[in-house]
């Protein structure tokens, strides 16, 4: 009787997996901690390097530029680690750019992440067919 049930749950576990298979928690807790500690650093690289500028200085455009430049390459390393959705959203930002213009996503980040939409990354038939 102890070895019916057993076979029971792994059959009820096997079910709830569906076509693709059981999450791994650990990998999404993986990827939200690197991108939420990418965005951190990001806020911090904003408030650190504009803090005492006058906005709207040449000193302060610069530095703006600056912290625009790495941002974008954070994100960019975001997809690349993480790739899927997160490509798709690089790609998306990529592209709303030209409809925003500057009072928008921030050139850096619309050049940075353009990379994804000329040269997404990809993996053959014989790597994706088994997912």
């Amino acid at each position: 009787e102890a070895e019916e049930e057993e076979e029971a749950e792994e059959e009820e576990e096997e079910e709830d997996e569906g076509i693709m298979g059981a999450p791994d928690y650990m990998l999404g807790t993986t990827r939200s901690m690197f991108t939420m500690m990418q965005f951190n650093a990001q806020k911090d690289d904003y408030s650190k390097s504009l803090a005492g500028l006058q906005e709207g200085t040449s000193e302060y455009k610069a530095a703006l530029e600056a912290c625009h430049a790495r941002g974008a390459e954070r994100c960019a390393k975001v997809a690349e680690e993480h790739r899927g959705l997160y490509v798709k959203a690089a790609q998306f930002i990529a592209s709303i750019r030209g409809g925003t213009g500057d009072g928008g996503v921030p050139k850096p980040y619309a050049d940075a992440l353009s990379r994804f939409t000329d040269h997404a990354p990809h993996k053959t038939l014989e790597e994706v067919a088994p997912t």
